[in-house]
């Protein structure tokens, strides 16, 4: 069976059933085809007891432990899977629409943060940092506000300004961030082996438009609250560890060239700044973080 879906502005046609991702009926041909395809298989040299990732404008290879082999080619229009279990799970369906698609838009040209976002004002801001940095649960904590992505955000420049596209309407969260933040738990999807023990949670006040880009904060653990700016190179670095781009970074020089063009044009016409704050759930600080934008 056939399935379609419409998120990071994309039309997606599958062979993969997603539980988190509402249906599109669009006839329109598709932007990327993801098909299951037992021919595929990884190289004999490549080390099953990890994740092994080689990513390019070209072509990407993904061999995710004992779960599946993937291949991105047809510059990112087409993925093929070979999953290695009996069926694919929603572990493995979230990472590919999660991780493996996110690596077919930057394939196709385009711009993808590792990152969370929210509505504020007439646009929208950006949570960006490293893994536990807090994105997930500091968008979360925004009641009053709508979630527009949970983990990664597609970036498109539209009249001089960047637009953010809607991706998954579930968040990766814990336990414990539920109850603190009352949220609705009732459609719940339980991730095998994830570390910090989170669930998918589905995102009840999810923002199903493109919104305005207008600040973008680079989140850090520290000793008190505090936002300030950063010198261009810093912004530059803190960007490239964030976006989706050629691993090993640096050995595609066509991808290194797009990626920086397109972050030197971001920080030209987008705000940034750095968040520092402690690592509680302590969010006492948010409208200071709103107020920075007006």
């Amino acid at each position: 069976m056939i399935y379609r879906y419409f998120f990071s502005n994309k039309l997606i046609q599958s062979d993969i059933k997603w539980p988190f991702l509402p249906s599109s009926t669009s006839k329109s041909t598709p932007d990327i085809n993801i098909s299951l395809d037992k021919s595929i298989f990884p190289k004999k040299d490549i080390n099953n007891s990890r994740d092994y990732y080689v990513i390019n404008m070209k072509k990407s290879i993904i061999h995710l432990k004992n779960k599946a082999y993937i291949e991105i080619s047809d510059s990112g229009k087409k993925i093929s899977v070979n999953i290695f279990q009996d069926k694919i799970d929603d572990t493995l369906s979230y990472k590919i629409a999660n991780q493996i698609i996110p690596y077919s838009v930057y394939m196709q040209g385009g711009f993808v943060l590792h990152a969370s976002c929210i509505t504020a004002l007439d646009g929208c801001i950006l949570f960006v940092g490293r893994s536990g940095t807090g994105k997930s649960t500091l968008a979360s904590s925004f009641l009053d506000k709508k979630i527009l992505s949970e983990d990664f955000v597609s970036l498109e420049e539209s009249g001089g300004d960047y637009l953010a596209y809607p991706t998954i309407p579930f968040s990766k969260i814990s336990s414990n961030i539920i109850t603190k933040f009352g949220l609705n738990n009732s459609k719940n999807i339980k991730l095998d082996n994830d570390f910090r023990a989170r669930n998918l949670v589905e995102i009840n006040n999810f923002e199903h438009t493109p919104k305005k880009v207008l600040h973008c904060f680079f989140l850090n653990w520290g000793d008190r609250f505090s936002i300030s700016p950063l010198p261009s190179h810093e912004k530059i670095s803190h960007l490239l560890e964030s976006t989706y781009n050629a691993f090993p970074l640096g050995s595609c020089p066509q991808s290194s060239k797009n990626i920086f063009n397109k972050i030197s044009e971001f920080i030209r016409r987008v705000k940034v700044s750095k968040i520092a704050r402690k690592k509680d759930l302590d969010f006492s600080n948010n409208q200071n973080i709103l107020d920075s934008i007006s």
